[in-house]
C-alpha cells in the first residue's frame, strides 16, 4: 500500500518553488547605453570581490586591480557599449555591451560574458595593488 503525504506537508515544497521561479523572474537583465552608461558608470566602483576592481572617475579615467596589478586607462560610452583605452599594464583598446540588475553588472563582447560583478559607490582612498 502506497502512503501518500498529506497535502499541508507538500505546502512549504510549493511555496519555495513558487519563490524561487518569481526570484529568477525578477533578474531580467537590461541593456545599458548612451548617457545612461555615463550615469552609472561615473564615481562608482565595479568589481568581483576577487580577481578585479575598476574605479570609474567622472572625469573620463579608470583605475583599478586586476589579479594584484595596477590598471590604468580612459574610459567612454560610445554609443550602446563601454569603450576603454588602457595604459597600465598595457595598451588596450576594448569595448563592451554592459547590462545590469540592479546594482549587478556584466561587460559583454560579441554577446558573451567576460566580466561579471557588482557596482558600489567609489571608496575615497586609492586604489593599490597588493603585491
Amino acid at each position: 500500500m502506497k502512503l501518500r503525504p498529506p497535502a499541508a506537508a507538500l505546502l512549504p515544497l510549493l511555496l519555495a518553488v513558487s519563490l524561487i521561479a518569481t526570484a529568477a523572474a525578477d533578474e531580467r537583465w537590461q541593456p545599458v547605453s548612451g548617457p545612461a552608461l555615463r550615469s552609472l558608470l561615473a564615481g562608482k566602483e565595479f568589481g568581483d570581490g576577487t580577481h578585479y576592481a575598476y574605479r570609474f572617475l567622472a572625469d573620463g579615467t579608470f583605475k583599478g586591480t586586476e589579479m594584484g596589478r595596477d590598471v590604468l586607462g580612459r574610459w567612454r560610452a560610445e554609443g550602446a557599449e563601454l569603450c576603454t583605452r588602457r595604459s597600465k599594464p598595457r595598451p588596450v583598446d576594448e569595448c563592451f555591451e554592459l547590462e545590469h540588475v540592479g546594482q549587478h553588472l556584466r561587460m559583454l563582447q560579441g554577446g558573451q560574458v567576460v566580466q561579471d560583478g557588482h557596482l558600489s559607490p567609489a571608496p575615497s582612498q586609492s586604489l593599490k595593488s597588493s603585491r
